[in-house]
């Protein structure tokens, strides 16, 4: 939540009335909760000062128009460059190497609801996270690769709504056992609901992420909470990706044009997902268990598509109905 008030405070404006939408549709679904630390809401308590924090946020973003014309310019103002990220990571790395960074600093690191890994891997400090996990015993890397932080993730999700296909390709060597879990359904969490190839569309990840999670053992037919597939979510996010030639017709044709027949009719739900990536839930560890591709091939075959695509984030249709921010 803090990083919406921040939004609101520097007058942060959408750029589409479906970015306004999932926003709207994320923060009006999180319950009341307020200062206490030991109410409901529990961690996310911290991130609410009060429900009309949240309220101000809503308002704010119902009543701001859209970005028109050119994304306005950072101005004479230098931003953040990628070097400063290597270094930050290459002192991290030094830290971890002279034993000055110890295996107990690491393994009790716990802000913000995010461990070490998952704090090094969305901050873009990749050298250090693979590191980290290439220097664990087997046993403790598999855990800590399927741990979840207080909104869901697990490290595969970070990894994705970091657009880190190194981390990726890294955490799908220690496991790929989440390739394929949702992150747990919960009002709490950014992306509930949602599997790492729904996030990696939302988030509008490299093609080599999508590459990474098919080959090892994604599932492009297998469907989201909203009774959803990746190439229907494909479809919804089709227009988002227009600037980035040939990426649609990539992943399209790697994922395959089916349509899951596990596929159910959702009513009232959003377009399978909840937010589309900040321009970054992405969902992370519930097992669920994996089927080769080839072998749910042999046993199902597709349906026809459907006539109408799934509803848009934040819009509703008669039958079906469908998260601004990336974390």
């Amino acid at each position: 939540m803090s990083g919406f008030i921040l939004a609101k405070e520097f007058k942060a404006l959408p750029s589409t009335e479906k970015e306004r939408q999932e926003v709207l549709f994320y923060l009006k679904k999180l319950p009341e909760i307020g200062l206490d630390q030991n109410a409901d809401g529990g961690f996310w308590s911290w991130f609410f000062p009060g429900p009309s924090a949240r309220q101000d946020v809503i308002d704010y973003i119902k009543s701001v128009p859209l970005i028109t014309g050119e994304i306005p310019s950072a101005g004479s103002a230098e931003l953040i460059a990628i070097s400063m990220v290597d270094e930050i990571d290459g002192h991290l790395l030094a830290a971890m190497d002279s034993r000055e960074l110890g295996e107990i600093d690491m393994d009790e690191f716990w802000v913000k609801g995010r461990g070490f890994e998952a704090f090094l891997t969305f901050n873009g400090f990749t050298k250090s996270v693979v590191k980290r996990l290439k220097t664990m015993d087997q046993a403790k890397a598999v855990k800590v690769v399927k741990t979840l932080d207080a909104e869901g993730n697990d490290l595969l999700a970070a990894a994705i709504k970091s657009l880190n296909d190194d981390v990726v390709k890294e955490v799908l060597k220690v496991s790929s056992d989440t390739v394929n879990s949702k992150v747990p359904d919960s009002p709490y969490h950014y992306s509930s609901g949602q599997l790492p190839l729904h996030m990696a569309i939302q988030w509008g990840a490299p093609y080599r992420v999508f590459e990474l999670l098919v080959s090892h053992g994604a599932n492009p037919k297998q469907v989201n909470s909203y009774g959803v597939s990746p190439h229907q979510l494909l479809e919804d996010y089709r227009k988002d990706w227009s600037s980035q030639s040939g990426k649609y017709e990539q992943v399209k044709s790697l994922l395959g044009n089916t349509v899951s027949s596990a596929a159910k009719p959702s009513t009232a739900t959003k377009s399978g997902n909840k937010p589309s990536a900040p321009k970054s839930s992405k969902k992370s560890s519930e097992k669920l268990n994996k089927k080769p591709l080839v072998n749910q091939d042999k046993k199902t075959s597709a349906p026809k598509p459907a006539k109408k695509p799934p509803a848009k984030p934040g819009q509703k249709q008669k039958k079906k109905g469908s998260e601004m921010g990336k974390k």
